[in-house]
């Protein structure tokens, strides 16, 4: 390993630079360059607790001494400097305090195991978290090993396996790997709602579906296969899958602030379950993963998976253009397909794939012709601020690894400032809600009054609804804050007219009797 940092958090929550780093720079050939201790530009206020590993590590159980060519990797390498390891984690450690995690860590591989590993706060590199969906790349692992053995062909249709299911005859276990069954983004297990195409959807479902074909032609609980067939030949000690193994619980944003994330159920009729979001790792295991990928799918001189399963995994899958699946900072197109994002960035090809669940967030990253991998693992669900941020310090990964410029480090505090945005945007949003309780600021024409007590909550409801294509339950556990705020301000407009109506009915009748005994004059 070339070095392994650990930031700490003083009292006032700031995270403090290490103020020097030890490394060994290893050439093409796995010889030594030479030893050195750089000074680190960021200075430090507080205290911070340093430690390094030294170039012998351990790489899926065996001892390895530089990045000397593993046989059986089919993955080219580059050089793998100093200089690149230096701006790692400086980028990483800068921007996990930018965005104010409570627990992180990046854990860069090659094919010869852990090169670097940067942590911060309470969260270490063996420390199990919940991946969210970077779980689909293992669930897409553990199919393809099935294909190895001919217990499988891609080309299955699902309802060979599953033949209860409701899903057309034509739909395969490829388009379950590549989100081109026709199951729409929000279809769960109790409801299989699809799309009108067979074009590519984002769907939980689809890798539900595998976990349970693979649980039927195996006779075997998806958990208990997937430790037995990769966890544990990889070595993965501290990983395993809901709803038995859960990790650590994190944390959940409530308008800024961390709080414990209550516990969610993934069981066999959760929209996200194991096969789908719900594996456990440490970001350790998941580098050991990683490893096995770029060794052609070789670890501690077993074949986990062939080398023409890799190729698979890594070059087959859909066009896909605009999705919200394949958008980041390169665009908005991409390839996907078991359970990873492929572009082409610079003439050389990525692999992405980022996990969320409501406590806890990941990134995955792979680049073989760079012979590098990395995971980002926090121990934060906060889906409409610290998560997006996270997702971009992966992209600005890639970007070094590729030796591209990465545009300027984040702002100090950039999370604070995004949320204060958000708080603004509840205050402004209950404040207009709360008019209809007050008579000179209620609508006082009929139309008016509908289209503000009734249309306009309604449409917030369900375009909300709509535009996430999330379950309900799922979106509140998302993005407690703004969905409460959504609730109590819809609730508000409605019960407002619901008492206007009220009154202004309670009214009418009195109008009506003294109209009708009224004496006439003259």
């Amino acid at each position: 390993m070339l070095g392994r940092w650990r930031s700490s958090q003083a009292s006032s929550g700031s995270v403090h630079a290490l103020p020097h780093f030890e490394t060994v720079s290893i050439d093409t050939n796995g010889s030594e360059i030479g030893d050195a201790v750089e000074e680190c530009p960021h200075g430090t206020t507080g205290q911070a607790m340093r430690r390094f590993e030294g170039a012998a590590d351990t790489a899926c159980g065996q001892q390895v001494r530089g990045p000397a060519r593993r046989p059986g990797s089919q993955f080219g390498r580059r050089q793998m400097t100093k200089v690149t390891f230096l701006e790692l984690g400086q980028l990483a450690r800068a921007h996990f305090a930018a965005v104010a995690l409570p627990g992180a860590v990046l854990h860069v591989v090659s094919a010869e195991g852990p090169q670097l590993t940067v942590e911060h706060g309470d969260l270490t590199a063996e420390t199990p978290v919940m991946l969210g969906s970077t779980s689909k790349a293992m669930t897409a692992a553990l199919l393809l090993q099935h294909v190895d053995e001919g217990l499988l062909r891609l080309d299955d249709p699902v309802r060979h396996h599953l033949p209860n299911m409701d899903l057309p005859e034509n739909v395969t276990l490829a388009d379950l790997a590549h989100h081109t069954s026709g199951l729409d983004t929000d279809a769960t297990p109790g409801h299989l709602a699809q799309t009108r195409s067979r074009g590519f959807t984002y769907a939980n479902q689809n890798y539900n579906l595998l976990g349970e074909v693979l649980g039927t032609v195996s006779g075997v609980q998806f958990g208990r296969l997937l430790s037995e067939r990769l966890l544990q030949p990889l070595g993965m000690h501290d990983s395993g899958c809901a709803p038995e193994v859960v990790g650590a619980r994190g944390r959940t944003s409530m308008f800024g602030r961390n709080c414990p994330a209550p516990r969610a159920n993934y069981g066999p009729m959760s929209w996200i379950q194991g096969p789908s979001g719900g594996i456990v790792a440490s970001a350790e295991d998941v580098g050991r993963f990683l490893t096995m990928i770029l060794s052609g799918g070789a670890c501690n001189g077993r074949q986990v998976l062939s080398p023409q399963a890799i190729a698979t995994m890594l070059e087959a899958g859909v066009a896909v253009q605009g999705s919200p699946a394949v958008s980041d900072i390169f665009g908005d197109s991409g390839r996907y397909g078991f359970g990873w994002v492929t572009k082409d960035i610079a003439g050389h090809t990525s692999h992405t794939h980022s996990g969320k669940v409501p406590h806890s967030t990941s990134v995955f990253g792979l680049l073989p012709d760079r012979g590098v991998a990395f995971v980002l693992v926090a121990d934060t669900g906060d889906f409409l601020v610290r998560t997006p941020l996270l997702e971009d310090l992966g992209s600005a990964i890639i970007q070094i690894l590729l030796n591209q410029p990465t545009g300027k480090l984040p702002l100090a505090n950039v999370a604070q400032m995004r949320q204060t945005v958000l708080n603004i945007a509840y205050t402004i949003f209950l404040g207009v809600s709360a008019l209809g309780w007050f008579p000179r600021t209620r609508p006082r024409h009929p139309a008016g009054a509908l289209l503000y007590h009734a249309v306009l909550p309604t449409a917030l409801l369900l375009g909300v609804r709509r535009a996430s294509r999330t379950p309900w339950p799922w979106l509140f556990r998302f993005a407690p804050d703004a969905i409460g705020v959504l609730a109590a301000g819809c609730l508000s407009l409605g019960a407002a007219g619901l008492v206007e109506a009220a009154s202004t009915k309670s009214r009418c009748p009195r109008r009506t009797s003294s109209s009708n005994h009224s004496t006439p004059t003259g």
